[in-house]
């Protein structure tokens, strides 16, 4: 922070980042590295963070790159292999929400900003990355009883056959979920 003022000086960093998962060639190594900065993010009061970038480039209505939905996806891959817990939380806040905003990542002015890209995402790539990002967190269920509840909260956002599929699978592990008792 600044003597005077409150400043961050990651955001520089974060932009530069957000500029580079905009390209295909780079979503992979760009947001690998942000998923390493929010594994050792400290927190704060900004909302500019590295989880939210993440959060940001990889929404399934809005995404923030360049990137086809397949690649995408193998960067999820990724990231989860690299830094489980985050990945996890990227994963989960990456379903369905009743609420979602998007906000804009930072995006070069002088590369690819002419770059075509249609306006709306077509229902089935939303529901296919939904899908994989299901996928993903059934793949990577570590039998705890804090990714239990989590998977159990966010079920009632997601449409129904995705619902079901998700609860026949915690019905599946419920016996092998290490639960806390108080």
């Amino acid at each position: 922070p600044g003597y005077i003022n409150s400043e961050s000086y990651h955001t520089g960093m974060l932009w530069a980042l957000e500029n580079l998962a905009w390209m295909p060639e780079h979503l992979s190594s760009a947001t690998s590295i942000l998923a390493g900065l929010t594994a050792k993010d400290p927190g704060g009061q900004l909302a500019n963070r590295p989880a939210n970038s993440l959060t940001e480039i990889f929404k399934a209505w809005h995404p923030q790159t360049f990137s086809s939905p397949e690649a995408r996806t193998e960067a999820l891959k990724t990231i989860v292999r690299k830094y489980p817990d985050v990945g996890h939380t990227l994963l989960v806040q990456l379903l369905p929400s009743s609420h979602g905003i998007a906000h804009e990542t930072h995006k070069m002015r002088w590369r690819l900003s002419e770059s075509p890209r249609s306006t709306g995402i077509a229902y089935d790539e939303i529901y296919k990355a939904y899908g994989a990002t299901l996928d993903l967190l059934i793949e990577h269920f570590d039998n705890s009883e804090e990714q239990f509840k989590k998977l159990v909260e966010v079920s009632d956002n997601l449409e129904h056959f995705e619902r079901q599929r998700l609860l026949d699978f915690l019905e599946t592990k419920i016996s092998e979920v290490k639960f806390t008792t108080t």
